[in-house]
């Protein structure tokens, strides 16, 4: 039953449902879950962990999923895009984070698409790093909201989550079937479950 209930547990967390992001992944675009055929104000997030400035971000989007006319950037910097790149100018200074927004028209299309994301330093150093965008199929009328703020995943780890413990239920009657008696074990007596 133990090993069973592990099981279930880790597969919950391999899959996803327990956030756990990798080690050292310091950029990504948030919401990182949104719906087909709607237009979308995302947002980049960075963090500086270099010794010197972070002097540029330059975004480069997925085919078949333009940029919008719409940015953000801090105080300070300046942007140039086209439907296809945003490219972000300033200085973030070592150990530092910020955010820098963008809007999408809408994709077209669900599954992940794959932004990449070009850092360049005041050091002439240049670190390209992808970062992904889930878009899922859109469900509902104009009553959905368009500001997902996680959900799918949140769904996601539920049902996986309900999925573990029906698996530990069945593992736990199962193991009580196969015990005799169905009554607890007495104190001293080895219990496996």
């Amino acid at each position: 039953m133990r090993r069973l209930l592990f099981a279930a547990v880790t597969g919950l967390a391999l899959s996803g449902g327990i956030a756990a992001g990798p080690a050292g992944a310091h950029e990504e675009i948030n919401p990182a879950t949104v719906p087909t055929g709607k237009p979308m104000f995302l947002t980049f997030n960075a963090a500086n962990e270099k010794a010197v400035d972070l002097t540029s971000i330059r975004l480069v989007a997925p085919k078949g999923l333009d940029f919008g006319a719409t940015t953000r950037e801090p105080a300070g910097w300046t942007v140039t895009k086209s439907n296809a790149a945003i490219t972000w100018t300033g200085a973030l200074k070592p150990n530092k984070f910020e955010s820098w927004g963008f809007e999408i028209e809408g994709a077209d299309q669900p599954g992940a698409q794959a932004y990449t994301a070009t850092l360049s330093y005041a050091d002439n150093s240049k670190e390209d790093v992808d970062v992904v965008l889930t878009v899922t199929a859109a469900t509902g009328g104009a009553t959905e909201d368009s500001g997902d703020d996680g959900g799918g995943k949140a769904t996601a780890a539920i049902a996986l989550g309900a999925a573990a413990l029906a698996l530990a239920a069945v593992a736990f009657a199962t193991s009580r079937k196969k015990g005799g008696s169905g009554t607890p074990a007495a104190a001293g007596e080895r219990q496996d479950w």
